[in-house]
C-alpha cells in the first residue's frame, strides 16, 4: 500500500460526517482493497455518524461474549457518556430478538446459519455430559442473546466476530471457525482482507499476520 503525496484539505461530507470537519485523504484504495483512510480534523461539536447509537451499542454488546463482561463493563459507561454528550436519549430502543423460554432454540437457528445446522446439532448431542451444559451456553447466551440481536446484520456481526477474535490472539481454531462462518453468510475472503488491513495498526502485525495465515489456510486450500 502506496500512501498518497500532499493532498489538498476537502471539507468532510454530510453524509458521513455532523458538524464540521476537514480531512486530507491518505489512501484511497487500489483496486486489491476495500480499504480508504484519511487525516481528519474536527471542529468543536463535530464527530463521525458512520454508525448509529444502536449499531454503537451493539458492536459493545457483541463484544461480551468474546472478551468477557469484566473487559466491556467500562466500555460500555464510555459509550453512555459520548451518547449522552451528543444528545442522544437512553436508554436506547430494545434490539433482542429472544427470550428466556426460547432462546436456546433461537440461538441454535442463528448458530446454524454460520456454522451449519447439522454441526450445531452434532456438538449438543456428541459431547459428553458433564461438558455439553457449555455447548447450551454457546447457543443460548452466545447467538440467541448476542448474535442474534437486532440493529446490526448478521453479516456484520460476523466480520465483528472475526475481528474482536483475531485481536484477541490465541483463539486460533475459533478464528478459523469463524472464517468459513463469515463465507457461509455471504462475507468475501476480499472484504476478511479488508478487514485484517483496517486491524493492523490497532493489534500490531504477528496477530495481524496469524489471522491472515488462517484466512490463506481455508481460502486458498
Amino acid at each position: 500500500m502506496d500512501k498518497n503525496p500532499s493532498t489538498a484539505t476537502v471539507k468532510t461530507s454530510s453524509s458521513n460526517f455532523t458538524g464540521d470537519g476537514w480531512m486530507n485523504p491518505v489512501f484511497g484504495g487500489d483496486g486489491t482493497s476495500q480499504l480508504t483512510c484519511g487525516f481528519v480534523r474536527f471542529t468543536p461539536g463535530a464527530r463521525t455518524n458512520w454508525h448509529s447509537p444502536v449499531e454503537l451499542k451493539e458492536i459493545v454488546y457483541q463484544s461480551v461474549a468474546y472478551v468477557g463482561m469484566a473487559r466491556v463493563f467500562d466500555y460500555l459507561h464510555a459509550v453512555n457518556d459520548v451518547l449522552t454528550q451528543a444528545g442522544v436519549e437512553l436508554p436506547l430502543p430494545g434490539q433482542s430478538a429472544s427470550t428466556p423460554q426460547a432462546r436456546l432454540e433461537y440461538g441454535k437457528a442463528v448458530q446454524g446459519r454460520i456454522a451449519g445446522d447439522d454441526a450445531v446439532a452434532a456438538r449438543l448431542t456428541d459431547t459428553p455430559a458433564d461438558e455439553v451444559h457449555f455447548q447450551r451456553y454457546l447457543a443460548a447466551n452466545c447467538f440467541g442473546d448476542t448474535i442474534g440481536r437486532g440493529g446490526i446484520d448478521l453479516e456484520a456481526r460476523e466480520l465483528l466476530t472475526f475481528s474482536m477474535l483475531v485481536a484477541l490472539g490465541g483463539a486460533d481454531a475459533q478464528v478459523r471457525g469463524h472464517i468459513n462462518g463469515n463465507l457461509r453468510v455471504g462475507n468475501t475472503r476480499a472484504r476478511l482482507l479488508a478487514v485484517l488491513t483496517v486491524l493492523v495498526p490497532f493489534i500490531g502485525y504477528p496477530r495481524t499476520l496469524n489471522g491472515l495465515a488462517a484466512l490463506n489456510d481455508i481460502t486458498r486450500s
